[in-house]
């Protein structure tokens, strides 16, 4: 994934999930990393996606990106969730 291009058919380009007592990224093959994958795919438009990567890559504070922004992180929230 680049940091500074957004690539929506890069397979790179997905939602990362950080275990929150190492800090440590979880591997691509987590259950946790799978789902919110499978949300971040399957559950929002491309214009999300592109929003997501301006405000996680490249730090936007535009109020329509961090709109959809939130919107995306509460469908991977949804979907990481034990009942999601």
């Amino acid at each position: 994934m680049s940091a500074s291009h957004f690539d929506d058919s890069d397979p790179g380009n997905l939602p990362a999930i950080i275990d929150p007592t190492t800090g440590v990224g979880l591997p691509r093959d987590h259950p946790m990393v799978l789902a919110a994958a499978r949300a971040y795919r399957n559950l929002t438009s491309l214009d999300e996606r592109r929003a997501w990567f301006q405000v996680t890559c490249l730090n936007s504070r535009e109020p329509a990106a961090v709109r959809k922004f939130q919107h995306v992180a509460q469908l991977i929230e949804k979907a990481i969730q034990p009942h999601g």
